[in-house]
């Protein structure tokens, strides 16, 4: 029953918000449509993996979850005074051709100074491990450019199929090619994979291009690709094929796998609020100087989901139930709903350019949403900051202009 319901909302909200929006990217329809697919798989070959088979009572979590997410959204664009202006292809084409000549040589600049930090890494990865640079690129001045160059680099990947002469795309390339290093040399595959998701979607909404079987049958093979150059890199030597195939499976389902087997055996919930604002927190503590309450925004919540594999991602809404309970879960929902939701209004205003590519981002992270819970991390906030800064510097510059 849990399951229809939820296929029953999820095509309410699919209705509702293409008629209302105009468009089915919208950040309910983001976060549920991709998680709805992988439980349907999960449901199908989850005996066939040796996992747990699903519980459909578990899906509630998200069936109510959603609801709230939904509403709260709805509510939010109703009442934000934002007039939507809708940008012709041409208005869209001139908006990067203007914002890209603007950044580029910051960006190429960044993208120079991270190089050092990406050969570093790499000297790190062969020498010490993955986790040494993990610890090496997530702290320090290197972690916070980080962030701020992800946005960069969507706004280069953007002017790629711009106008601009052959030096101009080749620092613009140069500046996507280091991201996505950077992100590879972190070792976490949802970070590439979500980072390669905004420049896709910033492609489908400023080039208004829809998507296609090609497109999928695409970002499926990219995704191969990718964990047969990471698991390559860790062995040191080319991945089998077999491997790869059954781990990037285990990657996709092992969010609902790991939901599904810890709720389903009635475990606690509630373990932990704070961790749905962890970043917050760590920067209180840090600003007061209490260094040793920091702590780290990553589950520790490990689940057994069958065939001794154990997993400590629990998808967005399992997550947050998990450790905010059921009050503090319903805030945070609403809370995060409310801040997606505003992102995605203003991302449809006038002098929208910034909070468009900032709204890629966010909605990748909620296309994710069927992985593990993002928004918690650093990035989530200081990619908001950063977005702000930047809108207000590039278009009080192009008053004066």
């Amino acid at each position: 029953m849990a399951l229809f319901l939820l296929i029953l909302l999820i095509a309410i909200i699919l209705v509702f918000d293409k008629r209302y929006h105009k468009t089915y990217y919208t950040p309910s329809i983001i976060l549920s449509v991709p998680f709805l697919i992988i439980c349907i798989l999960y449901d199908l070959n989850s005996e066939n993996l040796g996992f747990k088979p699903l519980d459909y009572d578990v899906l509630y979590i998200w069936f109510f979850g959603l609801i709230i997410f939904w509403v709260a959204g709805t509510v939010t664009n109703v009442l934000i005074p934002i007039k939507v202006i809708k940008t012709s292809l041409s208005e869209k084409k001139n908006d990067i051709k203007n914002y890209s000549r603007k950044l580029v040589n910051f960006s190429f600049l960044i993208a120079l100074i991270l190089t050092y930090f990406l050969i570093t890494s790499y000297n790190l990865y062969i020498t010490q491990g993955g986790e040494a640079v993990e610890k090496f690129l997530g702290v320090g001045i290197q972690a916070h450019l980080v962030i701020v160059f992800k946005l960069l680099s969507i706004i280069s990947f953007l002017a790629l199929f711009g106008d601009g002469n052959r030096l101009f795309k080749l620092k613009n390339i140069y500046v996507v090619f280091v991201a996505i290093g950077l992100s590879i040399m972190y070792a976490t595959k949802s970070g590439v994979l979500i980072l390669l998701m905004s420049y896709f979607l910033s492609w489908i909404f400023f080039f208004n291009k829809t998507i296609r079987i090609t497109h999928i049958l695409l970002a499926l093979g990219l995704g191969f690709g990718i964990f047969f150059a990471s698991y390559s890199l860790v062995f040191g030597y080319l991945a089998p094929i077999d491997f790869i195939w059954n781990h990037m499976l285990l990657y996709y389902v092992s969010g609902t796998a790991s939901m599904n087997a810890y709720f389903s055996a009635q475990n606690p919930v509630g373990i932990e609020p704070d961790m749905l604002f962890r970043t917050l927190n760590n920067i209180f503590y840090m600003l007061t100087g209490n260094s040793g309450e920091i702590k780290t925004v990553i589950s520790n919540e490990w689940t057994d989901i069958g065939n001794g594999t154990v997993i400590n991602v629990k998808t967005f809404f399992g997550t947050i139930y998990l450790y905010g309970g059921l009050t503090i879960g319903i805030i945070s929902v609403i809370i995060f709903s409310i801040i997606s939701n505003i992102i995605f209004k203003l991302s449809k205003r006038k002098n929208n350019f910034i909070f468009l590519v900032l709204s890629c981002y966010v909605l990748a992270l909620l296309c994710f949403g069927w992985f593990d819970f993002y928004m918690n991390s650093v990035a989530f906030y200081e990619s908001i900051f950063f977005a702000v800064i930047f809108n207000f510097l590039l278009i009080r510059k192009a008053k004066y202009e």
